[in-house]
């Protein structure tokens, strides 16, 4: 009996040892299996992030690029003792961005270079708007943002200046600036920002106006910034980051490298087949002038990806193009967002161009009594408290041109050679003056008089006719210039050989 017991008992043992054996390696299975799990769910999550956040991939591909690198930070954050500013550490702004932002929206899909397998998208600086929605048709559309330690009369310290273009019923909106710094600490502004509406008035009669924002900074260059409707900065309540541009400190208190550069007053749109023709001659004639860069802002669904190739192959050095929202003409903003994209060019490139013309491609400065732009400034004699120099508008008139280029594929004369009657419609720098202007000292561009300037250095000068004028190379449209006597003026035909050349070869 005890024999038999014995047998049971070892059974009993036995059968209890497997079922152990059995249950740990289940549970350790399930311990592996749940950690892979977790790990696949994490990084699911890390892969696919909520609808409406911005993961940062995107944020990589989308984020604003600026030309001027960034050499020195110099940043000295806020001290964690200021207890009037909220300190966000860098992983709570992930932790917050990981939640569904209800009343904002990331307007990218308008830049659509990245879709055509061909296009040289590396060449065109990639921009990114950002839009925060309210009630009803409260909007505002985010584009871009600048360090500035110039004086403000607004601020008593350096700013941040954010721009872009706001519904005309959300002009009250107070908004708070958190900056975030290349320590990954963040600061919310104690003030709200101040609101810089755009003098000129070209935007009457549109359904949006644009808009500057003067985010005041405490201490430090921030890296990016977004603007909160929260006065705790709430990321709920807020826009995307900005990347803000000229935090390079060596950069602003060397020389600038170039010393003209030409912004293009509107964005590049193709409107028949001699596009790329004129883009060229205005490349050329701009650079005998004197220029040293050409900025183009470009949405490529109105520019055919074959123009923008061009100008990548044939002006690397010359030629920058920065992607640019597609507008309607007249729909919302006053020609597709001019005042936008003149305030942005000139702080994007503020020191990197001693002077910027802002003008249009039928348009060319021209020296009379010199050969460039630099001998015709050098002639000015100007002093240093002059920041603008103001170009009467005169028309030259379309006229049949039969001249051909010899040995040149048959192409015809540029019209700067070729159109010689001018009519003056508008004597004196009161109305469609263009301006060649110190960027460093402008703090508001507008389009035909700068808004804005530096205190001790806003003195403008009126070139005389005698010595410089703005050629505008387009039929007059107003009825009143039709009855202005015409003047022969063959005066740019001294530039012809070298554009030529330049075009030939």
């Amino acid at each position: 009996m005890r024999s038999i017991n014995s047998k049971i008992f070892l059974t009993f043992v036995a059968i209890n040892t497997c079922v152990s054996f059995v249950l740990i390696f289940q549970y350790t299975s399930f311990a592996n299996n749940r950690g892979t799990l977790m790990k696949k769910f994490s990084s699911f999550e890390l892969l696919h992030p909520p609808s409406r956040t911005i993961s940062k991939e995107s944020e990589k591909h989308s984020a604003p690029v600026f030309t001027s690198p960034i050499v020195t930070d110099l940043i000295s954050t806020a001290s964690e003792s200021q207890s009037s500013s909220v300190h966000v550490s860098q992983s709570a702004i992930l932790k917050e961005d990981s939640s569904p932002h209800h009343n904002l929206t990331n307007q990218d899909t308008d830049l659509e270079y990245h879709k055509l397998p061909n296009i040289e998208s590396s060449r065109l600086i990639t921009t990114r708007w950002t839009s925060l929605i309210g009630s009803g048709k409260h909007e505002h559309h985010f584009f871009s943002a600048y360090f500035d330690g110039r004086s403000f009369t607004q601020l008593p310290r350096p700013a941040v200046n954010v721009m872009g273009y706001v519904n005309k019923n959300s002009l009250e909106q107070t908004f708070y600036c958190l900056f975030r710094y290349s320590n990954a600490s963040s600061t919310c502004s104690t003030k709200p920002a101040v609101h810089r509406h755009v003098p000129e008035c070209w935007h009457v009669g549109h359904e949006a106006t644009p808009f500057q924002y003067l985010c005041e900074v405490e201490s430090g260059i921030p890296v990016t910034v977004r603007l909160s409707t929260s006065q705790n900065c709430q990321l709920e309540m807020s826009s995307a980051e900005i990347q803000v541009g000229n935090r390079d400190v060596e950069m602003r208190e060397r020389a600038p490298p170039k010393k003209f550069g030409i912004c293009i007053g509107g964005p590049l749109i193709q409107e028949d087949k001699h596009f790329l023709e004129d883009v060229i001659e205005f490349v050329e004639m701009s650079k005998v002038m004197g220029a040293e860069q050409i900025v183009f802002y470009v949405n490529e669904t109105q520019v055919d990806k074959e123009v923008l190739e061009y100008l990548w192959k044939y002006y690397p050095e010359t030629v920058k193009t920065i992607g640019w929202r597609k507008f309607k003409k007249s729909e919302p903003l006053h020609y597709y967002g001019q005042h936008i994209i003149q305030s942005d060019c000139f702080y994007r490139f503020m020191y990197e161009v001693e002077y910027i013309a802002m003008i249009d491609l039928d348009e060319m400065i021209l020296p009379i009594q010199q050969n460039s732009w630099t001998d015709m400034i050098d002639a000015f004699k100007i002093p240093k408290s002059v920041s603008e120099f103001k170009f009467q508008n005169n028309f030259f008139l379309p006229s049949e041109n039969t001249r051909k280029l010899q040995n040149c594929s048959n192409k015809p004369v540029p019209k700067y050679f070729t159109r010689t009657q001018r009519i003056t419609c508008f004597p004196g720098y009161s109305y469609r003056t263009k301006l060649m202007s110190r960027p460093r000292f402008i703090l508001e561009p507008c389009v035909h008089r700068n808004c804005a300037k530096v205190a001790g250095h806003d003195k403008t000068y009126n070139v005389p006719l005698e010595q410089g004028m703005l050629a505008h190379y387009r039929p007059t449209i107003l009825e009143d210039c039709q009855h202005k006597p015409k003047h022969s003026d063959e005066r740019a035909k001294r530039f012809e050989s070298q554009v030529v050349k330049a075009i030939c070869t």
